[in-house]
């Protein structure tokens, strides 16, 4: 009786346990479709107190639960009424943080901060002194807009910023560039603020943000260049890739620049669920909800699976502790295709944060590669 009881039970607890899933799984994906689809362009908010400031350093008192080591090297401080820069934690209690002022102005005690990975402020002339023009080229949704500084050389450097980021996230690496005479375009493309919306209305990572870079691409060789170098950041380098997948102006590529890319969206979402709790078993129902709730292609999105397709060389940076995109996929990408890979891989630091925790290693990492690059295309 009782073995019969059991079974006759079995296929309710079965139901209740679907329906169970069912419903945690279509709220993940929810919140999936709110932290990765839908557009947004919010700053993040002035959380940071400044407690002290003076002798050349300033205390900073963090938020309840946040971690000194999530913004560590060079960073951006940002208030209200201006912005500077702050280099490595001094010290840390684990609230208050003491770092050095590496910026000219000092914002006051008691003001409001946030930090700002990008750094520099506004565009390049003020970042940097670098003169450079306000441009606009055809796309297929409209006009984009971008920033040009002029170079003598025939290779062009075409940045792609991330998800939800400006083209402020190119003033890191751009002196660099500038220096090794390569005229540069940093672009905007669908979603981005003042840019035409995707008919999805959604961010697609790279799907149909590739077709924007190609018309960036079209303008940079109708402009004069021979060939055109892309640097892609985080969501950037999956536009980039897939640029090179699926465009037929894909040869008029020399060589890429990949920092933190997002090279398996599928990967990234489980990233994302680990370090909320979230059993594995939940997300793979969710990504199975989002497949046609949302119409999400998870095959598309992998671009690690067309690895072999590509022919260019690559200079790829990703830190162990990012948080965002795993380094995993990075490390993938470097293991199957060690032939055109270059990989700088940092043991710590945070998303596309790779210039902040050792501006040098960086810089020099780019210089190597510019030269190498310029230097094979002069030669060809």
């Amino acid at each position: 009786m009782m073995k019969r009881s059991l079974l006759i039970g079995l296929p309710s607890t079965i139901l209740i346990l679907t329906s169970a899933m069912s419903g945690v799984g279509w709220y993940y994906t929810g919140e999936l479709e709110k932290g990765a689809f839908i557009v947004e362009h919010a700053l993040e908010e002035f959380s940071i107190i400044v407690s002290a400031a003076g002798n050349g350093t300033v205390t900073l008192r963090l938020p309840e639960g946040t971690d000194p080591e999530d913004s560590p090297g060079t960073m951006g401080i940002a208030w209200t009424a201006g912005s500077s820069m702050v280099g490595p934690i001094i010290s840390t209690d684990g609230q208050e943080t003491v770092r050095t002022l590496v910026g000219v102005t000092s914002p006051e005690i008691g003001e409001m901060i946030r930090f700002d990975k990008f750094v520099f402020a506004e565009d390049p002339k003020i970042a940097h002194g670098i003169e450079f023009a306000e441009v606009s080229f055809p796309a297929p949704l409209g006009s984009l807009g971008a920033w040009y500084v002029d170079g003598e050389a025939n290779t062009w450097a075409i940045f792609v910023h991330g998800m939800g980021s400006t083209r402020r996230e190119a003033l890191r690496m751009l002196p660099v560039v500038v220096q090794a005479g390569l005229p540069a375009l940093i672009l905007d493309y669908r979603n981005d603020v003042g840019a035409p919306a995707d008919p999805s209305t959604y961010y697609q990572y790279g799907l149909t943000e590739w077709e924007d870079l190609e018309g960036a691409v079209r303008y940079a060789i109708n402009g004069g260049a021979d060939d055109v170098l892309l640097v892609g950041y985080s969501m950037g380098g999956a536009i980039a890739i897939n640029f090179l997948l699926q465009s037929d102006l894909a040869h008029e590529v020399s060589a890429l620049v990949l920092d933190s890319p997002m090279l398996d969206f599928s990967a990234t979402v489980d990233l994302g669920a680990r370090n909320r709790g979230i059993p594995r078993s939940v997300t793979a129902f969710a990504k199975v909800i989002a497949g046609w709730r949302l119409d999400v292609d998870w095959s598309a999105l992998d671009y690690l699976n067309r690895a072999d397709d590509i022919d260019v060389p690559i200079l790829l940076f990703h830190s162990e502790t990012d948080g965002r995109v795993p380094v995993s996929t990075s490390d993938e990408l470097a293991e199957v295709r060690p032939d055109i890979v270059t990989y700088e891989r940092y043991e710590t630091g945070a998303h596309v944060g790779g210039w902040n925790l050792d501006r040098r290693r960086y810089e020099q990492a780019v210089r190597r590669f510019v030269s190498g690059v310029t230097n094979q295309a002069g030669s060809g």
